[in-house]
C-alpha cells in the first residue's frame, strides 16, 4: 500500500512529511489544531504604526511597543528598559572613594582574592579587563602587575591583600611573569606570610623565577607526599 503522504503546499512546495490525519502531517495537523490552518501566515509589521515609546521607530507589536519596549514593560515595569552594557555593569562594582587611589571591586572574587567579572558566560580577571578597556590586548607572554601593592611594603595579608581588588587602569603595569614574581613580597621583607625568617631557613627560587619560602615548601612537600 502506497504511502500517503501530506497534502499541504508550502511556500510553493509539497510538504515531503508522512500524513498521520486528515490528510496531513503532524507539524500541519497540529497548526490546524491551534491556529485553525495548517499554513503559518507571516504578519508584515514594517507597514504598521512604529511603537508608542517616544524615540523608538521600531514596528509596534504588543499594546502597540515594539519587541523590545514590551519585553521591557512585561518583565521590569519599564518599556524603555534595556540591559546594561558590559562596562556599566562593571563599573557600578567599583568602589573609586578609597584614600589610596586604589579602584575597589565589590563584586565575586576569585578564591586567591582577585576581582572576577562575568562576560557571555565567561568569567574574566577584574583588572585585566579594566586595563584592555583602555590600553588595549595584554600579550600572552606579559602580566599585570599591582604597584599599589608593590610600592606597600607594609601589606603581608597574602589572598586578602585589599590590592588585589584594585581595578584601577593607573595602579597596573605591564611587566613580565619573571619581573612580576621578583616584585612579589619575599623580594622585600625578612619574613614569609607564616613568619618563617627568610635569613635562616632560605628562599627557593624556580626557574620560571617565582620565589618561596623553603620552610613552607618543605611543609607543602610534607603534607602531599606523606
Amino acid at each position: 500500500m502506497a504511502k500517503r503522504i501530506c497534502s499541504v503546499i508550502e511556500d510553493g512546495q509539497p510538504c515531503p512529511n508522512p500524513a498521520v490525519a486528515r490528510g496531513m502531517c503532524g507539524k500541519h495537523y497540529q497548526r490546524t489544531k491551534r491556529h485553525g490552518a495548517p499554513i503559518r501566515i507571516k504578519l508584515d509589521y514594517s507597514t504598521g504604526p512604529s511603537c508608542k515609546t517616544p524615540g523608538c521607530d521600531e514596528p509596534a507589536r504588543g499594546r502597540g511597543w515594539c519587541v523590545a519596549c514590551y519585553h521591557g514593560w512585561e518583565r521590569h515595569g519599564d518599556p524603555i528598559w534595556r540591559p546594561a552594557s558590559d562596562a556599566e555593569r562593571f563599573w557600578k562594582m567599583v568602589d573609586k572613594t578609597i584614600p589610596s587611589g586604589c579602584w575597589l571591586w565589590t563584586g565575586a572574587t576569585t578564591d586567591v582574592g582577585y576581582a572576577r567579572f562575568n562576560i557571555s558566560d565567561k568569567w574574566v580577571l577584574g583588572h585585566r579587563w579594566a586595563w584592555m578597556q583602555i590600553h588595549g590586548e595584554i600579550p600572552s607572554s606579559q602580566h599585570l602587575d599591582h604597584l599599589c601593592h608593590t610600592n606597600d611594603l607594609t601589606c603581608r595579608l597574602g589572598n586578602a591583600c585589599p590590592h588585589r581588588r584594585c581595578v584601577n587602569p593607573d595602579h597596573l603595569e605591564r611587566v613580565t611573569p619573571k619581573e612580576n614574581a621578583q616584585r612579589g613580597r619575599n623580594a622585600f621583607g625578612t619574613h614569609c606570610l607564616k613568619g618563617h625568617d627568610l635569613a635562616i631557613v632560605g628562599i627557593y627560587v624556580y626557574p620560571s623565577g617565582p620565589r618561596q619560602c623553603r620552610a613552607c615548601r618543605r611543609e607543602w612537600a610534607h603534607n602531599k607526599y606523606q
